[in-house]
């Protein structure tokens, strides 16, 4: 059983519903009735997407269950993120905040810092290709011009890809480029979940290529009130030298997204707790007054984080307000 819940160039995404288990899967559905001209191209970047997608297990990657490959068609079967993209959200309600950008911000990293660990390059960040589950949790998707580097050291290759607004410029310039392609996407779609729209929104995406390979810092207008270290977050990222903008994994550390650190702690204290209070009635009175002090230690661990966090939040209101003029 099936029903249609998206569709591109691609072709057409359905919602499975296993008869046997009742698991709901994202059928992929390509149909290779692709040109002549361009049917090999087409067959070779599918293969790629494939070969990226089973070699790489991560709670920030949309998981891939396998395929299906005939003459006429290949279906490829993806978890279901029932939430949808963050494109498709932010149309139908409205820029995110910057407290929830901020946490997407921190899970993409996650994602984009897991891939280039294991020597991939995504090279389509951006809010289309970040989908969401139920509680606003997101996972990067969409592999189709991902390039697995065969040593920690090898550059990419002379080839313009991705899209348009949110290309990095030494891919436009055809240098030899790396893993940190990523980050000036991820920079890029920060703004777009902020605004709705990219850097250079408002130029022809041939137009937007010279601009980009141009420019000493991408255009786009934040709303007026937008913490420093966002802006900062973003001035890294945008750096035109792609050898200064660090790496995903460092980035994580980064004021901007380190605060979610500690309500990642805070979120596993309390399921920590919960899981010892379900634990306590399975338990012998002995066990019960250990069980009891273990509760409480987690409390009081608890309680320092939220204390750490408000004084965070504090320090962040003291500097709101204040501006900052990028070159």
């Amino acid at each position: 059983m099936r029903k249609k819940i998206g569709e591109g160039g691609f072709g057409k995404v359905y919602l499975y519903c296993d008869p046997n288990t009742s698991l709901l899967f994202a059928i992929k559905h390509i149909k290779l009735v692709q040109t002549k001209a361009n049917i090999s191209q087409f067959t070779d970047k599918l293969r790629n997407e494939i070969q990226i997608l089973s070699s790489i297990k991560h709670e920030r990657i949309v998981q891939y269950y396998g395929c299906e490959e005939s003459k006429e068609e290949v279906l490829i079967f993806l978890e279901y993120m029932p939430g949808g993209s963050l494109y498709d959200h932010m149309h139908d309600f409205g820029p995110f905040n910057e407290a929830v950008t901020r946490t997407m911000t921190r899970q993409i990293l996650q994602g984009l810092a897991f891939l280039h660990e294991s020597n991939i390059i995504h090279r389509d960040i951006k809010a289309a290709n970040i989908l969401r589950d139920t509680v606003g949790n997101v996972k990067v998707t969409d592999f189709g011009v991902s390039k697995q580097l065969t040593s920690i050291t090898e550059a990419g290759p002379h080839t313009t890809v991705g899209s348009f607004h949110w290309l990095a410029p030494e891919i436009i310039t055809s240098d030899n480029y790396g893993k940190n392609v990523d980050l000036w996407s991820l920079g890029c779609t920060v703004v777009e979940l902020l605004t709705t729209r990219p850097p250079f929104a408002d130029i022809e995406p041939i137009q937007v290529i010279l601009k980009i390979a141009s420019c000493k810092h991408p255009e786009y207008t934040l709303p007026k009130v937008t913490s420093e270290n966002l802006r900062e977050f973003l001035n890294i990222t945008f750096k035109k030298d792609w050898n200064a903008r660090t790496s995903a994994l460092k980035l994580l550390e980064h004021p901007f997204v380190e605060v979610c650190k500690t309500l990642e702690e805070i979120e596993r204290k309390d399921r920590e707790i919960n899981k010892l209070k379900e634990q306590k009635v399975c338990k012998a009175s002995g066990e019960i007054v250990k069980k009891d002090r273990e509760i409480i230690m987690l409390k009081e661990e608890k309680e320092i984080l939220l204390r750490a966090l408000a004084r965070y939040r504090s320090r962040l209101n003291d500097r709101k307000g204040q501006k900052t003029k990028f070159a």
